[in-house]
């Protein structure tokens, strides 16, 4: 315990927080801002069975109001000033000057507050602020202006729950419920059941003497391991006095690490950090300079910033083994700057969070969390996707097939006794190639966001899938909820889908009631209007059946626009929610062509809502540039897949070798040979090993370049092929718990204090429990030295040589790791199975020797 000692507020008492007691033990709490004179208060609190109660008290006092709900405890401590005034009705008494309420959450598993407010301040405030809001296609800039905060809020009076309500015996299903911020923002939220354990407690009371407030607790069992769940609801009601923001304010510890918040690229620990949750285009370069402020300045937005993300996930678990989620949609900061508390600014007046009890490691976290918001891998893929590689090519037939057998006929003759190890052909422009070059700036071909084949293009498509498919190869496209004109596309067409929109409202409408215009003058399908979903779904539905493709990136869903007119709801609220109603709609499509196809189909996602990853296969990473670096490169990527697997989205990958080149202005990048080879070695260890040509296709390093580069590309895709069955396992694991297949260190090992003190980000992850990966992230050619972190009491052998066997002793292993033999150890003891043998046959064909 420390004393404070503050000029304008007297003396206070400060200290980190105590856990809470057990029966049979006494403890002091002594988290008491603002006492004031000279007394000194020490309040003894005593854990009986029907929660917390005052045992002793003197001078001024917080009055302790214990109540329980579920298996959770909540411990409301009232600012009194004078004892007498305690009433014995559940009501506070009035008392002269400012002093905040203060709150914690327990759970019966642990004495550890899974929540507590911050000492000092109020744990609820509201503000009219003006958020002005400028939106470049799917780029949206911010700028925030408070004009008026009220802070002191006053709890008045409060409901515990009845007893006796019994818990609901099962979640057996996953069902939809409509969930949302208010009875015009519903969203489709999976979940297992929506019937409270127990009663709700309800608090009431107000801000500034004249807002009134409501705050109410509600615990949940969910999902078949009955995982105990609360939530806290806190809304403004009754007569708007204009607040159009909350925020909610909490305690941290100062050396607290922060994991998740969706796809964050460059910072893997967010603690110390203030940054958005929002689901925008992340921009290209995203801080790496000149590059970002060049494009920000020719195309607003463009060149993001190092907190821009494609996906919406307020969510996140900490190094205490805290998790908490922000149910709430609209737009949000997270202010992790101060060493004492966490700050929330949410542009709503209904707030909802999520904490979760009887967890005790970051794996229970997710899990518990994952069990409400839902979990990847829960249908079957075409099992050829984890038998090879996944090559993205464009062109059209001809030039497709030509660079598949070159790719399949080397393949042929380096591995005689082997398949081709291409699983499928991803083939984007399927709709047709559309030119946006600029004379003097701009060299670009991109395509078609028309959702009809182009068959001038790809003639004889049809017969070339089912040609493919007899080689043990499929076919994957491309969609996004966009829609382009086709008749500006210039070659034969049979539905015109833009006009079809048009004429039947399906359009998201602009502020002025116009048709939205954004990417290539397109515009997006309004997916809160049921029909124009249900009519989007039968295109790609349609598409798949009659092109043979078992699945497609499911690009975009960042661009709703916030002040946009929609069929149903309000552009702020749903802004954050349509990547999720976008997954759903390709999950029907999907749903439904195994139906009729008797195949299994998957789509992969770079956008996210909070509950987006119930309905995808996969995610990929999005748009990084062609480089190395943690703003935007590959390094980035792998900071974003270890963030993304710490927000519950289990299966990622990326574009091997990047997706942006740039040529403009003062600035070249341009795809190099070796940062394409240590890119495939990296997508070795993800969930799906996919090549992208890039946006400069003809400047870039391509996989079939040259032959040797080629032999390197077809050698990675072959040990990408040797851990099919332990995928397989991994993609299990993810079903039924929600763990990530790319993991970071402190996922499996949450227990090692040592750990946390690494700040390791990209330089090594874990591959599911067995495989601890140190890729390397820069231009060496050949041998690189590589430092590798294992935690205590952990024992390890290199896959590559079986005479190098590492005990941990939280200290750095150095090993060298050479071009073609990415490094990756596995943890001992050996596992006798099926997975292990496969993986051996796999080094031992690539020429591996000494192997485990």
């Amino acid at each position: 315990m420390r004393l404070e000692h503050r000029k304008s507020t007297g003396m206070r008492i400060a200290h980190n927080p105590a856990p809470a007691v057990t029966s049979d033990r006494f403890q002091f709490i002594m988290s008491m801002p603002w006492l004031t004179s000279t007394a000194l208060l020490c309040l003894i609190f005593m854990h009986t069975p029907s929660g917390f109660c005052v045992a002793e008290c003197s001078g001024d006092v917080y009055r302790n109001i214990s109540l329980p709900i579920g298996t959770f405890s909540i411990s409301l401590l009232l600012p009194v000033q004078d004892s007498d005034k305690v009433s014995s009705a559940n009501t506070a008494p009035d008392i002269d000057g400012y002093i905040p309420p203060q709150l914690k959450i327990f759970h019966a598993s642990s004495s550890k507050s899974l929540w507590s407010s911050a000492e000092g301040v109020s744990f609820l405030s509201a503000a009219i602020v003006d958020l002005k809001v400028k939106q470049n296609s799917g780029y949206f800039t911010f700028d925030k202006k408070t004009e008026h905060a009220c802070t002191e809020l006053i709890i008045t009076n409060w409901t515990s729950p009845n007893e006796g309500v019994p818990p609901p015996t099962r979640r057996e299903e996953a069902h939809t419920v409509a969930m949302g911020t208010g009875d015009d923002h519903p969203r489709s939220v999976p979940s297992l059941s929506t019937t409270p354990a127990s009663a709700p407690v309800v608090l009431k009371g107000s801000l500034c003497d004249k807002q009134a407030v409501e705050i109410v607790f509600r615990v949940f069992i969910v999902g078949l391991d009955e995982s105990p769940q609360l939530t806290v609801s806190m809304a403004l009601v009754g007569e708007s006095y204009g607040y159009n923001q909350l925020t909610l304010t909490y305690a941290k510890d100062d050396d607290e690490q922060f994991y998740g918040f969706g796809h964050q690229y460059t910072e893997f620990d967010l603690n110390g950090k203030e940054f958005p949750v929002f689901s925008t285009e992340q921009g290209v370069g995203r801080g790496r300079e000149p590059l970002t402020s060049i494009l920000n300045k020719l195309d607003p937005g463009s060149g993001g910033h190092w907190y821009t993300t494609y996906t919406h996930v307020p969510f996140y678990t900490t190094s205490k083994q805290r998790a908490f989620f922000l149910e709430s949609p609209e737009y949000t900061v997270f202010n992790l700057k101060s060493d004492d508390w966490v700050t929330v600014d949410l542009a709503a007046t209904n707030l909802t969070f999520r904490l979760f009890g009887d967890c005790h490691s970051i794996p229970d976290l997710i899990s518990s969390y994952t069990a409400y918001s839902g979990r990847m891998a829960q249908n079957l893929e075409p099992e050829a996707i984890s038998e090879g590689a996944v090559v993205g090519l464009e062109g059209g037939t001809a030039a497709v097939l030509q660079r598949t057998n070159k790719l399949c006929d080397l393949a042929q003759a380096t591995w005689p006794n082997s398949s081709c190890p291409i699983s499928a052909l991803w083939l984007q422009d399927w709709t047709g190639e559309r030119n946006f070059t600029v004379a003097g700036k701009l060299q670009r071909i991109g395509l078609w966001w028309v959702w009809e084949l182009d068959s001038h293009h790809y003639p004889g498509f049809a017969e070339f899938v089912a040609d493919m498919r007899r080689r043990d190869i499929a076919t994957l496209i491309y969609f996004n909820p966009m829609i382009a004109d086709i008749k500006k596309r210039g070659t034969p067409y049979k539905n015109n889908f833009y006009q079809q929109a048009l004429d039947r409202g399906y359009f998201v409408k602009d502020k002025d009631k116009k048709v939205w215009v954004g990417y290539s003058q397109a515009s997006l399908v309004d997916l809160t209007n049921p029909a124009a979903a249900a009519w989007m779904e039968d295109i790609i539905h349609n598409a798949l059946l009659e092109t043979g493709a078992v699945g497609h990136m499911n690009d975009f869903g960042e661009a709703l626009p916030l002040d946009g007119h929609l069929y149903h709801g309000d552009g702020h609220a749903l802004h954050n929610q349509y990547p999720t109603m976008w997954a759903k709609l390709n999950k029907n499509a999907t749903d439904r062509c195994k139906e009729k196809s008797g195949l299994d189909y998957l789509y992969f996602m770079r956008s996210s809502g909070s509950f987006t990853q119930a309905y995808t296969t996969h995610f990929w990473m999005g748009d990084q540039i062609v480089t190395f670096d943690d703003f935007d490169g590959m390094q980035s990527a792998i900071v974003g897949m270890l963030s993304a697997g710490m927000s519950g989205h289990s299966l990622v990958h990326t574009d091997i070798g990047g997706y942006a080149d740039v040529d403009i202005a003062s600035v070249k990048f341009i795809r190099s040979e070796i940062l394409l080879k240590r890119w495939c070695e990296l997508a070795v260890f993800t969930s799906m090993f996919r090549t992208h040509l890039g946006t400069l296709p003809d400047l870039a390093w391509q996989i079939d370049s040259n032959e040797e580069t080629a032999r390197f590309f077809l050698s990675m895709a072959r040990l990408y092929k040797s851990f099919a069955l332990y995928r397989e396992v991994l993609r299990i694991d993810a079903r039924a718990t929600g763990a990530p297949m790319v993991a970071p260190m402190v996922y499996y090992f949450w227990d090692c204090a040592e750990l946390y003190k690494q700040n390791i980000r990209y330089e090594q992850f874990m591959f599911g429990p067995y495989f601890l990966v140190a890729p390397v992230t820069s231009d060496s050619a050949n041998a690189t030295a590589l430092s590798v972190f294992l935690p205590e009491g952990t024992h390890w052998v290199y896959m590559w040589d079986s005479t190098m066997v590492f005990d941990g002793h939280n200290a750095y292993v150095n090993i060298t790791s050479y071009l073609g033999q990415p490094a990756f150890f596995l943890r001992l003891p050996l596992p006798s199975a099926s997975w292990m043998e496969e993986l051996r046959a796999g080094l031992e064909d690539l020429g591996a020797v000494n192997i485990p």
